[in-house]
């Protein structure tokens, strides 16, 4: 993955969250700048980086776009 600075440097952070929220939320990191990954950052209307959604398991294929912290605690 040829990720930004921005997200090379939220990683860590993302990895814990997930770790944290096991059993709980799924935490998934996708490279949105991937030809196989364009299609799906096009229909959740990515254009910077990092972008966090969350989905709230309603079955709605849309995210709402997360503003807060970007640290592991904020994340979980």
């Amino acid at each position: 993955m040829q990720w930004c600075g921005h997200c090379k440097n939220a990683a860590s952070d993302v990895k814990k969250a997930a770790k944290a929220l096991k059993g709980v939320a799924n935490v998934v990191a996708i490279d949105a700048t991937a030809k196989e990954n364009e299609r799906l950052a096009g229909e959740h209307g990515v254009k910077g980086f990092p972008t966090f959604l969350m989905f709230d398991g309603s079955g709605s294929s849309k995210g709402k776009p997360y503003n807060g912290g970007r640290t592991a605690k904020d994340l979980a």
